[in-house]
C-alpha cells in the first residue's frame, strides 16, 4: 500500500503520539504533509516526535505536554474549581498551563482528525489482579480517549472531523492472562460504539480500530519480567497473550488507518480473519472459547 496525500495541510490531533503505534501515525501523516499536533507527557519525546515529523514532511507541528489521563483535574484546576464546588488546586502548574494551550488551540481550529492512541497492556490472571492496577489500566486505555474526544469535541464538530480510537483484538475477544487489558479495551469498544450513536448528526465520525499484536523491537521481552513476577508461564509474555496470530507491520497497519479514517469506515479489525472469532464469541461462546485455546502456543 503506497502512501498516500489524503492528509495534507489537513489538521490531526495525536494523543500518545510520541511512541508505539502512535508515532507510526505521526509519521505517517508527515509524509502526507499533515498538520500535526501532538500530546504526549514527556516533553522530551515530545520535541524529538516534532523533529522527527517535520524531517519527514509534516507542514507544521504542535506540542502539547498533557497527562491525558488527569485532563479532568487539570481542566478543574483551569476552572478554578473541583468535582465537589471547592477551589482546585494542583502541583503541576505546567500541565495547566499546556492544557489552557490545547483549549485555546482548538478553539482556532478545525480539527479534521482525533487519533486517539494512548494505551498499555498487561499481564495477570483475574484471581490475582490489583485492583488499583485495573483502575489505572481503565484511566489510561479509556478515560484518557474520552477525555481528548471532549476537549476536541467542539473543533471536530466545525471539521465535521474522524475520531479514531485504537482499541484491539483484546477489546472483541478476551483471552486469558492478558490482566486489566482486555477488560479496559472492551470498555473502549463499548465506548466507541456509544459515540457513534449519540454522535449523529453532529458531522464527526467515529472510527474503531482493533488490530492484533504489532511487530516492536522488545516484543518478545517487554512483558517477561512482568509475566515471571506474577506467576505465569513464559509464553504468555508474548505478543497477543501468546495467541498465534501473525506480528503486524506498524508502518503498514498505520496506512491502512489513515486510509480507512479517510473513508469514514467504522470498524477496522487486523488481521481480517480474527473478525470470524469476534462475531463467534457471542453467537456459540463454547466453539468460540474452543478455538482461542487452540490458538494459543504451547
Amino acid at each position: 500500500m503506497q502512501t498516500s496525500s489524503v492528509w495534507e495541510n489537513r489538521l490531526a490531533l495525536v494523543s500518545g503520539g510520541t511512541s508505539g503505534l502512535g508515532k507510526h501515525l505521526v509519521l505517517e501523516l508527515a509524509r502526507q504533509n499533515s498538520r500535526l499536533a501532538i500530546v504526549g507527557r514527556d516533553i522530551g519525546r515530545l520535541e524529538s516526535a516534532r523533529n522527527e515529523a517535520l524531517e519527514a514532511g509534516a507542514a507544521s507541528v504542535e506540542i502539547f505536554a498533557i497527562d491525558v489521563t488527569c485532563i479532568e483535574r487539570i481542566k478543574g484546576a483551569v476552572d478554578g474549581r473541583s468535582d465537589g464546588g471547592h477551589q482546585a488546586t494542583t502541583g503541576n502548574q505546567p500541565s495547566v498551563n499546556e492544557y489552557g494551550r490545547l483549549r485555546d488551540f482548538l478553539a482556532s481550529e478545525r480539527c479534521e482528525l482525533l487519533i486517539n492512541a494512548v494505551g498499555r497492556s498487561d499481564r495477570g490472571n483475574l484471581q490475582n489482579l490489583s485492583l488499583a492496577a485495573v483502575r489505572e489500566l481503565f484511566e489510561i486505555n479509556v478515560i484518557s480517549s474520552l477525555s481528548m474526544t471532549q476537549v476536541s469535541w467542539d473543533s471536530l464538530c466545525r471539521a465535521s472531523g474522524t475520531v479514531v480510537n485504537i482499541a484491539s483484538l483484546a477489546g472483541l475477544v478476551a483471552g486469558p492472562n492478558m490482566g486489566g487489558y482486555s477488560i479496559a479495551k472492551h470498555g473502549l469498544v463499548a465506548m466507541n460504539r456509544q459515540w457513534r450513536s449519540e454522535s449523529a448528526g453532529s458531522g464527526v465520525h467515529f472510527l474503531l480500530v482493533c488490530p492484533g499484536p504489532i511487530d516492536r523491537p522488545d516484543s518478545d521481552d517487554r512483558y517477561t519480567q512482568l509475566a515471571a513476577q506474577r506467576g505465569l508461564d513464559s509464553s504468555v509474555a508474548k505478543p497477543g497473550g501468546g495467541v498465534r496470530l501473525k506480528r503486524l507491520n506498524p508502518e503498514r497497519l498505520s496506512r491502512q488507518i489513515l486510509a480507512a479514517a479517510h473513508s469514514r469506515e467504522l470498524e477496522l479489525v487486523v488481521p481480517a480473519k480474527a473478525r470470524w472469532l469476534a462475531a463467534l464469541m457471542p453467537l456459540w461462546p463454547s466453539w468460540a472459547d474452543r478455538l482461542l485455546r487452540n490458538s494459543m502456543r504451547s
